[in-house]
């Protein structure tokens, strides 16, 4: 689940069906950005953010972080 507020159109929570808090995802310049735990989810070869172009490809790549267990 994806929630956001009238009050931060380019930061939404994301959550698990048992509402547990998994991460973020924010509007950075053009791209948008993933969080998990207050850190943006980065490339660990080239140290770059792992950037989409949209908020649900964004989520997308919060999931892919969790799955590699970068909590």
């Amino acid at each position: 689940m994806v929630e956001g507020w009238s009050s931060a159109p380019d930061l939404f929570a994301v959550r698990d069906p048992n509402r547990q808090l998994l991460g973020w995802i924010e509007a950075l310049g053009d791209g948008w950005g993933a969080y998990i735990q207050g850190r943006l989810i980065i490339d660990a070869t080239d140290g770059d953010p792992w950037l989409s172009t949209d908020a649900p490809h964004a989520v997308a790549l919060l999931r892919a972080g969790r799955g590699q267990q970068l909590t």
